[in-house]
């Protein structure tokens, strides 16, 4: 199987459904999943600790720097919504593969203001339930 094609980052996107908030990113994390360990060990266990693996997955959280818009808020106390990642340009003009989950805001950093740069901020969202990616077109 052919590897698929890899991503520049220039023209990601960052979209709420709900509140509408789609701020210009300057830079991306992306979360790290995780998946509980639960024991099965039990008094007659010998030889080592057994383990079966959890049903479900933590998808984390994603940070962005982003440039503040003195006009509007990030949405720190909206609900959870869609959000959709739009990843950037493949090198061949074709769309970009996007993630949509379902998420939330949990910090909002300072702005950094400084003379003769553009004013950021970090923001934080909690992904809740699973990332779905689709594939370029």
């Amino acid at each position: 199987m052919a590897s698929p094609a890899v991503q520049e980052g220039h023209g990601a996107t960052l979209t709420f459904a709900t509140s509408g908030y789609s701020p210009n990113i300057v830079s991306i994390n992306t979360p790290s999943f995780t998946r509980e360990a639960l024991a099965t060990t039990h008094l007659a266990t010998t030889g080592g600790k057994t383990f079966i693996p959890a049903a479900t997955v933590d998808y984390g959280e994603l940070s962005f720097t982003v440039q503040v818009q003195p006009d509007t808020l990030p949405p720190i106390t909206g609900v959870a919504e869609t959000i959709t990642l739009a990843f950037g340009d493949d090198g061949g003009g074709a769309s970009p593969a996007d993630w949509e989950f379902s998420g939330f805001i949990t910090s909002v950093g300072e702005a950094s203001i400084t003379t003769d740069e553009i004013i950021t901020q970090d923001i934080t969202v909690k992904v809740t339930g699973a990332i779905t990616p689709t594939a370029a077109a």
